[in-house]
């Protein structure tokens, strides 16, 4: 049997398009209330245009949470719905798969089981530290695992915050006593004449080979060289500016050429 079809926003959490098998589509803001579903109308899409229907669903969303701290009521979205909220968001979708796949491991490990059905607004400070320092991980030292839970929940809450499902950063408030161990492997004169011979060998394929030398000649990362792209190349300076939605620090820098 055909069924409506759902289309969920990526910017307001719990705004999806209904498309009907009638052909209608409507707007709709998904919400949980104690433990249930609500869905609240919010129009027709041949009545209202997404951006409205945007600025709908924050202000229902807004006028709950008031109506919420006004009667002491806690209808915060899970955090399950939150975490996939944020893997749905272009700060995510934006990162390297390999990334995507290592921030994924942390919460499907650790956040969801701990957290996953609790209100997000819900959580204690103290059970996110607990949850940090029990963190161990079969190939990791403790440090690496907790500071990669940390990390995990520092950007789910960030997602949270820009929402307003939160009004504040909860990890990042937390004293941190974990530090990761400095990683100061460098290559030596000889590992690098190896990769520069074998970059220059007739049976090296010439693209991989010229991502090798980017690499070495730059300092740059791997999924930074090889997706590049012209629009980031000035050529009149001889610079090549990367965004901060393309470095995996989040931190845009600026890389000098050759002439």
């Amino acid at each position: 049997d055909a069924r409506p079809a759902t289309v969920h926003d990526r910017d307001v959490q719990g705004l999806c398009l209904v498309m009907r098998t009638s052909g209608r589509a409507i707007y709709k803001l998904r919400r949980q209330h104690r433990k249930r579903r609500v869905d609240i109308v919010l129009g027709d899409a041949t009545e209202v245009t997404l951006q409205e229907a945007r600025e709908l669903a924050r202000q229902r969303i807004r006028n709950q949470q008031d109506l919420d701290r006004r009667l002491g009521v806690t209808t915060t979205p899970l955090f399950r719905e939150v975490a996939d909220g944020y893997r749905s968001s272009s700060a995510y979708l934006s990162l390297a798969p390999s990334t995507q796949r290592y921030y994924s491991g942390f919460l499907n490990r650790h956040l969801l089981p701990a957290f996953g059905d609790r209100p997000i607004g819900e959580i204690r400070r103290a059970e996110l530290r607990a949850l940090f320092d029990a963190s161990t991980g079969p190939k990791k030292d403790k440090a690496s695992v907790a500071n990669g839970v940390r990390q995990t929940a520092l950007r789910v809450y960030d997602y949270a915050v820009q929402h307003e499902f939160v009004e504040i950063n909860l990890p990042e408030s937390i004293d941190w006593r974990y530090k990761s161990a400095v990683r100061d492997r460098r290559l030596t004169h000889r590992e690098l004449k190896a990769v520069w011979e074998f970059c220059t060998h007739p049976a090296t394929n010439r693209d991989v080979a010229d991502i090798l030398r980017l690499c070495v000649l730059t300092a740059a990362r791997r999924a930074e060289v090889t997706q590049m792209t012209w629009q980031e190349i000035d050529i009149s300076s001889s610079v090549w500016k990367l965004s901060a939605g393309r470095a995996k620090n989040r931190v845009s820098y600026t890389v000098p050429l050759s002439p």
